[in-house]
């Protein structure tokens, strides 16, 4: 472990389990997979654009002309709500996930050896 790569590799059995775990994977048909990396992933990137482009506006409107509209909270939410969920849908299909146990990583080994 070093400060660049907090976690180990990962030992033999694991890298061969990853191994067997990607080439059972079924292949998806070149279209989806155009779908899902051009135009799914482009919507999620203009949706969370959109909802930037309305907070800049709200927070220049609010600072620079000491007016506030009523209308852009609500844009504001959907459009990174949505812009999550397309991102979230494509990033489980590549197996991106969220860790749940970065911290319990990052600790030292007598802790980790200590809790379950």
């Amino acid at each position: 472990m070093t400060a660049d790569h907090p976690l180990p590799p990962p030992s033999e059995a694991e890298a061969e389990d990853m191994t067997l775990e990607a080439e059972t994977v079924p292949l998806l048909p070149s279209w989806w997979v155009f779908i899902e990396e051009r135009v799914i992933l482009n919507f999620a990137t203009l949706l969370m654009c959109s909802a930037m482009g309305v907070m800049f506006y709200e927070a220049m409107s609010r600072s620079v002309l000491s007016k506030s509209h009523w209308w852009a909270e609500e844009p504001v939410r959907f459009l990174v709500v949505w812009s999550v969920m397309f991102g979230l849908g494509v990033a489980t299909r590549h197996h991106h996930f969220i860790r749940m146990d970065l911290l319990l990583d990052m600790s030292p080994a007598w802790v980790r050896t200590a809790l379950p």
